[in-house]
């Protein structure tokens, strides 16, 4: 990991409290899917009680106050265009040091603390893909510290006794049309070839890298991926598949409907899918 993303795990770490290895904990129970259930590896029921951690590795304006209320800037419409407006007022790394601020600043182990003692067990870690292949970014070291970001998460939750479910919830190129999919109004993922490369290459990249984690629950692959037809939808949601199996056989695979209906999804035996959970977001 680059030195800056090291630099700043102590940092982190030191100001926390320090958290001790994950060593010598015994490891999180595996969860699988079973039928309409989730389950661990001795085949016992397991009910999951999570919390969306919004905003951190992922600006949401709703959540930021940034697209309604007192502080609405035009200016500001998505996490994009707030990095490139803060590199214009004072420069790439100074930008890039208020990002690491905010991160710093929103969520901490404190955070995983309280959440297991408030009595539930899985926390979802929205990120943007930015802060993992540094794409969009100003250019800046820290432009890749979503790894040392997740990473931590991952111990954090270990330490609280916490499952994570990784959530890619803006994509390359955009899966959908809002502002919590990093650049608002793009909607491209399902019409750029490249984009779609590029998204299967970073989950193949993250399954490499959480592979053999228990902590790590599920890869939630897109989150609301509104830009395509239910079928573009199944499509890409195989290839993912196909990708991150290749890496790791284990880990659950959760896909999103994209606002279609649950009934738009294909059947996963049919698709010659295991380990694989639907979900489905109500407004």
């Amino acid at each position: 990991m680059i030195a800056a993303a090291l630099c700043l795990a102590a940092a982190v770490v030191a100001h926390d409290g320090p958290v001790a290895s994950t060593a010598t904990l015994p490891p999180m129970p595996r969860v699988r899917a079973a039928g309409t259930t989730f389950v661990d590896a001795a085949g016992t029921p397991l009910r999951l009680r999570g919390v969306n951690l919004g905003n951190w590795l992922i600006v949401e304006g709703w959540i930021m106050e940034l697209l309604h209320g007192f502080s609405k800037d035009p200016e500001i419409p998505d996490e994009r265009a707030l990095w490139a407006l803060m590199a214009k007022r004072f420069g790439p790394d100074r930008a890039l040091r208020l990002a690491q601020a905010h991160h710093e600043a929103w969520t901490s182990h404190a955070d995983f603390v309280r959440i297991a003692r408030a009595g539930f067990n899985v926390v979802r870690i929205p990120v943007w893909h930015a802060w993992l292949d540094g794409t969009e970014l100003p250019h800046g070291a820290y432009a890749t510290a979503g790894w040392t970001w997740l990473d931590l998460a991952v111990r954090w939750a270990v330490h609280n006794r916490l499952w994570v479910i990784l959530d890619l919830h803006g994509a390359p190129g955009s899966q959908n049309d809002w502002d919590h999919s990093g650049v608002k109004g793009r909607n491209r993922l399902f019409r750029d070839p490249a984009a779609q490369a590029a998204t299967v290459a970073l989950w193949a990249k993250m399954a490499a890298h959480f592979r053999g984690q228990p902590a790590v629950l599920g890869y939630d692959l897109l989150n609301e991926p509104r830009g395509g037809s239910p079928a573009e939808i199944a499509a890409l949601h195989a290839r993912l598949y196909t990708a991150i199996r290749a890496v790791d056989p284990d880990t659950l695979i959760i896909m999103e409907d994209g606002l279609h209906g649950l009934e738009t999804m294909p059947t996963p035996a049919a698709q010659g899918w295991t380990n694989v959970a639907y979900e489905i977001h109500f407004y």
